[in-house]
């Protein structure tokens, strides 16, 4: 602290240009031999120097020193692209103090996650500044686990109506998920769900085919070579005599009721029907029968089991392939008779 000849203090080194106590060995009185006489003058700074005349003693006036606010900036900051762009502005000092004061208001504006017994109030701020806006913005994939597991991935996807995942977004919603989160979440459920489900699935497919198997076992066993026949009179039967509404309980029958039925149906074919058509005796042609069986060919190619990917997709071929040979067992019979 220097004491001017008016008495007042001043601090020396508060000015970023003072390099060495004042007035050297000689304090506020001048330098080494200087006269009692020397002031000190101090210059404001300003954003490009700092101006300072030191005492004057030895009968000489000192150089005054000229440094830049950008020297005074170490190297290793200098060169950050972010003061690059301070440098070049018309005032580099005022730029750099504004742009520090904006990026304090910025860290003070942010919010943090309240406290574990903060009240529901502050944790519905908090959700509202990291959840989407809506609820509808949450999206949901489609499950798809390939070839092996389509199985379980369509059954999935199956029990998913627009409803249930409503809700769910919902819920996703209220507890303030981001949509990030939200997707790890479904994805996360998905693999669970799929990985649980997936022996159920599994059994079911293997009995069904089980079933099938069986079924054509006791068919074979009850028709003999006249099997695709019988079973063709059989589906025609139910497709003229059973409303569509029930048809689809039919695979609920065990094997042995289906065999019934269609031993039934193959009696009925013999005492009203005319040879091996399955149309009705003294009226339609074969030829319109025909018909109805490429008709029913086409359905059978066009329907989603026909895709290898299917679950269905072996019965669909087997089925497909007992109707090509009706078809042309009926064309064959049709020539014969001409």
């Amino acid at each position: 602290m220097l004491r001017n000849r008016d008495g007042s203090k001043f601090s020396i080194r508060r000015l970023w240009a003072w390099e060495g106590e004042a007035g050297g060995a000689g304090g506020d009185t001048g330098g080494a031999g200087g006269t009692g006489g020397a002031t000190t003058t101090v210059v404001p700074q300003t954003s490009s120097s700092v101006e300072s005349s030191v005492p004057t003693g030895g009968g000489g006036q000192a150089p005054a020193s000229t440094s830049s606010w950008a020297d005074k900036i170490p190297a290793d900051y200098r060169s950050k692209p972010y003061m690059e762009n301070i440098l070049k502005s018309a005032n580099p000092e005022t730029e750099f103090f504004k742009q520090f004061d904006g990026l304090q208001t910025k860290l003070g504006q942010r919010v943090g996650a309240p406290a574990p017994d903060a009240s529901d109030e502050d944790w519905n701020k908090y959700y509202e500044t990291v959840r989407p806006a809506d609820a509808n913005q949450y999206e949901f994939k489609p499950v798809d686990l390939g070839e092996e597991g389509k199985a379980v991935a369509d059954f999935i996807n199956n029990q998913r109506d627009d409803e249930f995942m409503g809700k769910v977004k919902g819920i996703f919603h209220k507890h303030g998920l981001t949509k990030k989160q939200a997707d790890g979440v479904a994805a996360d459920y998905d693999q669970i769900l799929s990985e649980s489900i997936a022996p159920a699935i599994k059994q079911q497919l293997d009995a069904k085919k089980q079933m099938e198997a069986d079924f054509d076992t006791q068919a074979k066993a009850r028709f003999g070579e006249n099997v695709d026949n019988a079973l063709a009179r059989g589906r025609k039967f139910v497709e003229d005599f059973l409303p569509k509404d029930m048809r689809a309980s039919l695979g609920g029958l065990p094997n042995e009721a289906l065999i019934a039925f269609a031993v039934a149906a193959d009696e009925v074919h013999k005492k009203y029907e005319k040879g091996d058509t399955v149309v009705p005796a003294g009226g339609a042609q074969t030829a319109q029968t025909v018909q109805e069986m490429r008709d029913e060919l086409r359905r059978l190619m066009t329907a989603p089991e026909a895709s290898k990917f299917h679950p269905e997709y072996e019965s669909n071929q087997k089925e497909r392939t007992r109707v090509a040979k009706e078809i042309a067992r009926l064309e064959q019979e049709a020539r014969q008779k001409k």
